[in-house]
């Protein structure tokens, strides 16, 4: 994708211009990891647990108990986490370990990110290396590892 149509789909990022050390779009969210900060405006507490990836087609993510997987379609501003269902693209199917982390300190986190995640997110940057995922069910801030 050419700088001219990155900027038509994240103009936030295009006020950045050549400033930018990583250029984000459809088509660079593959090989890219993240660390998620907040969950609903609560900071977590980090770690190698709280992270998402984006492969070519794939995402795996974690939120402090659970490991998890899914496809990934990013259209405009807007990212689905879903899967293939035959021909059909279904939203909010997501594969995942079978931990109970109910007791756990970091088990809200997950039920909250889930709750994110199962629907589809507006994506926004507030900077090349800072990303927000949100819905009516909440956000997920993000701070790109690489």
């Amino acid at each position: 994708m050419g700088a001219a149509g990155f900027r038509r789909l994240f103009p936030a990022l295009a006020l950045l211009g050549s400033c930018t050390s990583v250029q984000l779009g459809p088509q660079s969210l593959a090989g890219t990891e993240w660390r998620v900060t907040e969950i609903d405006s609560r900071p977590t507490p980090g770690g190698p647990d709280f992270a998402m990836q984006f492969q070519a087609t794939q995402w795996h993510g974690g939120f402090g108990c659970n490991g998890m997987s899914a496809e990934y379609r990013l259209a405009g501003n807007v990212l689905t986490i879903g899967r293939t269902d035959g021909q059909q693209f279904v939203p909010g199917r997501i594969i995942a370990t079978e931990r109970d982390c109910s007791s756990t300190p970091t088990g809200p986190f997950e039920g909250d990110a889930i709750a994110i995640l199962v629907k589809p997110m507006t994506v926004r940057f507030s900077s090349a290396h800072r990303m927000t995922l949100a819905n009516d069910a909440g956000s997920i801030k993000l701070e790109l590892r690489r």
